[in-house]
Parts: structure tokens; sequence; C-alpha cells
């Protein structure tokens, strides 16, 4: 299987019930619906489960010429290259009976938007081509904010997106991509902190991900290195972008950061939406178990706290441990919030958890609270 020379987009089914890559970044197509099962790309990444992609039984990935793609940002590529060749080893995993592919997709196109310079307020847009023509999918800009009383800077990116689309939490939940922020090539910042608010819960096709509709603002606390001279920030934005169908997005955002600025109600809403101690919701104890499975590992997590609100979802992180953890299934034992994970190790090691690290949130409709820490139970 090759891509064509005219380098149009092509979708490629594979029919996959039995059988899974581990490296295949897909879509998976439920009720003709294009989702992201398991696509996590933060740091607890690794291979998506079986179960979602039998579940669904056709994985649905969009190849594009790499040398095509001369005028493209350097991180399209890299995707495009991860998506060819994980079609490729996806294939040859097939029968020739079952490896076919499908008519040109040019109703879709992936692009890569840049910004450009340290203007205040300047966009990045990303561009996707649908059968209506050319609109803006997600546009990204730096709102300065202001200098708090400690020193630091609250500012905040915000991510603008075309009606009925939407991108995801830091933790995406069972359908979408997690996003990757690099800010790495600001100046004058020693360390930029992003303050998550509360997401929305959405639940479709029987996934259940975690996301924004429309707009984010993702508050950030900045440190500078020094405070008498203004600040660049310079990031660099992996995403993923949802409507009918879920569209990786790279994008570069600048913003120059000077003087007391002014407080913004945007991102003081925003940062009404944060996380609150768990403690301060009446937080008794938190219990963990762990338990070895065929491929993997079990933790189910136990938190004695009054009830949150409706919909009431656990989402465990095991931060800086390379595993892969699935999103949670939770459910009432009484004064007790139950939920219960499945853990992977990429390497198809043994998994073993330190206790102190597990961080856990607690999301329902109208409130978020977060922990750390569980004990042997």
């Amino acid at each position: 299987m090759r891509a064509e020379e005219n380098h149009t987009m092509f979708e490629t089914r594979i029919g996959h019930r039995r059988r899974r890559n581990q490296d295949v970044a897909c879509q998976i197509k439920i009720h003709n619906r294009f989702l992201c099962p398991a696509l996590n790309l933060g740091p607890n990444s690794g291979p998506p489960p079986r179960e979602s992609q039998e579940q669904a039984g056709l994985l649905t990935l969009f190849l594009l010429s790499p040398g095509r793609l001369g005028g493209i940002a350097g991180g399209m590529k890299n995707i495009v290259k991860h998506l060819a060749t994980a079609a490729h080893r996806a294939l040859a995993h097939l029968p020739m009976g079952q490896r076919r592919t499908s008519p040109p997709l040019p109703a879709v196109i992936l692009a890569s938007g840049l910004g450009l310079g340290l203007g205040l307020g300047l966009a990045a847009p990303v561009v996707a081509q649908q059968s209506g023509g050319l609109g803006a999918v997600v546009q990204a800009d730096i709102l300065p904010g202001w200098q708090t009383a400690q020193g630091t800077r609250m500012a905040a990116l915000r991510l603008r997106m075309a009606p009925g689309w939407h991108t995801y939490w830091r933790v995406p939940g069972d359908a979408g991509i997690a996003p990757r922020l690099n800010w790495s090539q600001s100046q004058n910042i020693q360390s930029i902190e992003a303050i998550w608010p509360r997401p929305e819960i959405i639940d479709q096709n029987g996934l259940r991900s975690f996301g924004f509709t429309e707009e984010l603002i993702l508050p950030l606390r900045i440190t500078p290195r020094d405070a008498a001279r203004p600040m660049a920030i310079i990031g660099e934005l992996n995403i993923g972008v949802c409507r009918d169908t879920c569209v990786p997005a790279d994008l570069q955002v600048s913003g120059a950061l000077r003087g007391g600025g002014a407080e913004d109600g945007r991102i003081a809403g925003a940062l009404g939406q944060g996380a609150q101690p768990a403690e301060r919701h009446g937080l008794q104890r938190a219990t963990c178990r762990l338990e070895p499975t065929r491929r993997g590992a079990r933790l189910t997590l136990r938190a004695t706290l009054p009830p949150v609100g409706a919909q009431e979802q656990i989402i465990m992180e095991l931060p800086g441990s390379g595993y892969w953890i699935s999103n949670s299934r939770t459910w009432r034992e009484g004064g007790d919030l139950v939920a219960e994970a499945r853990i992977r190790d990429p390497e198809r090691g043994a998994v073993g958890i330190n206790r102190s690290a597990v961080s856990f949130t607690i999301l329902s409709g109208s409130q978020m609270i977060e922990a750390q820490g569980c004990t042997a139970g």
C-alpha cells in the first residue's frame, strides 16, 4: 500500500476484530462517526486497549504522502509518517483478502497553523477543508492577564473553535487526543503551570470523554526568571479537535508579557472552574488495591466522601510512570465512591505503583475536586 502521487488524503479501512497493532494511531468509526478511543498521547500514553478496537471492529487511518508536505510544519510530518508506518504494520497482519482501500476523501485536509511574531492577540489558525468549503476550525492566542501580588503572571491560553467543534481536557477519556503543550522556547520564563478548568462530560456512542466545546480558556501561572524584564511566551501545541471527525492539530502561539497588565474576567472565570481540594468536600480517606491481570493490572480506588453531584466520575492518573491507564468505571457503594481502571506497561513488563503518587480527580456536572495519594486497601 502506498500514498498516490497526487498526495490526496485517503481513508484506509482495516477489518480488525482479532488482531491489534500497538503502534496504530487510529480513528475508530462507530455508527458513522469517527472517534479516537484511547489515542492518549500524554505522559501516561501506551497501547490502545483491545476492547475498544474489538467493539468498533474498524480502524480508519488517514494517510498523506510525506514527500508532498513541503510547506507544512514538521510536527504534522511526524504525525503523517507515524500514520503511514502504522497502516503498513497493521495491514501486514491481515490476510490479503481483507486488505481494501476506499476512494479518496478530498473533503478532509489536516493543516498546521503557525503563529508568527510576539504580538499580543495573534491567532494561529488550523484550517480544515470540508464539503462546504474552507473554514477556520481552531484558533489560538494568549490572553496577557496581569501580574499578581506574588510576582507571578496570571495569563491564559485561549482556544476558539468553529461551531460544533470541541477539544479535550488533559485526560481525554475514552475518545479523544490528549493535549501536549510545550513552552520550552519561551524567554525569561522559569516555569508555567496550567490550571485546567472543569471540563464537560461528553457521552457519545457509549464512550465518555472530557473536553470543551467551542472555547477553552486555560489559565497559566507564569513565574519569570527576572521580574524586571518582559517575558516572551512561545508555545507549540499538539491537540485534537473533533466534530464528526477527530483531527490532530499542530499550532504555534506566542505573546509578549510586560507591565502590570489588568485583571481579565475571562481568566478569573476559568480559575473559578478549577479543581478544589477533595478534603474541603469531606474526603475522609482513599484506599487503592492493585491486582495483576494477564495483560497488566487492575487498579481499584475507593474514596469515602459525600456525593459530589450528578454524573460522578473518578479519573485516575499515574504521573511520571509511563504506564497506560484506561478511563475509570465509577460507581457508588453507600458513602464510598469506587473506581476501577486497567493499567498496562507499554514494554509489557510487570506493573507496580507508588500509592503516594496516585492522583485522582472527581468530576460531576457541577464540580471538580482532586486529591493525591491513597493507602493500601
